[in-house]
């Protein structure tokens, strides 16, 4: 599906996959809107620019406004934009938007339901003021991450502390620090996670990991309560192991194969589960 998104005849899985790959692709740097900023579909945000100011922004405006957008995804190859030098430039680009696609609603521009089934009435467009603000104003570049990486964890406190808490950027829970630090680990900007440090993350996190490890069978979830830490950590490494002992030689590099696609694929496979495709494992 993520190679040949043209199938001519689709099961009906594929059909739920390619109604929104963003939503259901277990395989997270093969869906639609990751693929227009890594490079995939024309030119994307790479190291270098990421560990800039600019760069903080643009991987803001891509996690916080422009992902799981029709815009996104439907602006040609050629006249996409995903690197803002400054909030002027980000700006005369959504005007651009709204001359290419009139009339359409604002969550044509930025999806307020982008990364879950619950509603964000404070994710907008108009965001993008503060996370200039921010991004120019927390010393990212001091840093020079492009010649010395992160570790994931301090990558974690930076967004959570820094800025969400310092900052108090709008529409900036756990699961959307969680997922831009992933982004900053794909541009190698930060150190990808271990399988034990994804594992303590999906323990602590409200994401979909742990429901996806129930449901192929991986664990066992207490009728109340939370199981122990290092019981979701075996869980997941035997997770992540099975799947890498399958693959054969050229699959992980296609796949993008890691601890955070890993993990991704784990929320991926409970929404599949919610639409009927898949039985619970018993």
């Amino acid at each position: 599906v993520a190679e040949n998104p043209a199938l001519p005849r689709p099961s009906p899985a594929q059909r739920q996959l390619l109604s929104n790959s963003d939503f259901y692709l277990p395989l997270r740097e093969l869906a639609s809107s990751r693929c227009c900023v890594n490079g995939f579909r024309g030119p994307g945000i790479d190291r270098s620019f990421g560990a800039t100011n600019a760069g903080l922004f643009s991987l803001l405006i891509f996690r916080n406004i422009s992902f799981n957008t029709e815009a996104l995804r439907r602006v040609p190859d050629d006249m996409r934009q995903s690197c803002f030098q400054s909030l002027a430039e980000f700006e005369a680009y959504t005007n651009h938007l709204e001359q290419i696609f009139p009339g359409e609603s604002q969550d044509f521009f930025c999806n307020r339901r982008g990364i879950g089934s619950q509603t964000q009435v404070r994710r907008l467009r108009s965001n993008a003021d503060i996370f200039w603000t921010a991004s120019s104003s927390c010393g990212w570049n001091t840093r020079k991450l492009d010649q010395h990486p992160m570790t994931y964890q301090a990558a974690l406190e930076f967004a959570h502390a820094t800025l969400k808490k310092k900052f108090d950027l709008p529409a900036f829970g756990a699961l959307t620090q969680f997922l831009l630090v992933g982004d900053m680990c794909e541009l190698g900007l930060v150190v990808k996670p271990t399988v034990e440090e994804m594992g303590e993350t999906i323990y602590h996190s409200k994401t979909g990991g742990l429901r996806g490890l129930a449901l192929l069978g991986y664990l066992s979830l207490p009728q109340k309560g939370k199981p122990k830490r290092s019981t979701v950590v075996e869980a997941f490494t035997t997770f992540y192991n099975d799947i890498s002992s399958r693959l054969e030689e050229t699959e992980p590099d296609r796949m993008k194969w890691d601890p955070i696609t890993a993990e991704h694929s784990l929320c991926k496979i409970k929404r599949m589960v919610a639409k009927g495709f898949y039985k619970e494992s018993s």
